[in-house]
C-alpha cells in the first residue's frame, strides 16, 4: 500500500498521519495499520486501498483476491 500511496493521488497529510498514529498501540498489527491507512485519503481510491489492506475487495467493479489472483499474502517470502 505504501507504493500505491507514493505513486497515486493518495497522500496522507499531517492530520491523517496523526489520527492514524493516535490509534496505534503495542498490540496493533501491520494488518491493523493497513486497515487504518485505508480509511484515509482520496475517496475515489478507497476501494482499492481497502482491497490492498484486506486482501480482497472490489476494484473498478471487479472482484479481486490478491492471494488467489496474484499470490500476494502475508506469508513470509522465504
Amino acid at each position: 500500500m505504501a507504493f500505491d500511496i507514493a505513486v497515486k493521488d493518495w497522500a496522507l497529510g499531517d492530520t491523517a498521519y496523526n489520527q492514524i498514529q493516535s490509534q496505534i498501540t503495542e498490540s496493533t498489527t501491520e494488518r491493523d495499520i493497513l486497515n487504518l491507512m485505508a480509511q484515509y485519503g482520496s475517496t475515489s481510491s478507497r476501494a482499492r486501498h481497502e482491497a490492498i489492506a484486506r486482501g480482497t475487495g472490489t476494484v473498478n467493479k471487479e472482484p479481486i483476491n490478491l492471494d488467489a489472483d496474484y499470490g500476494l499474502n502475508d506469508t513470509p517470502f522465504r
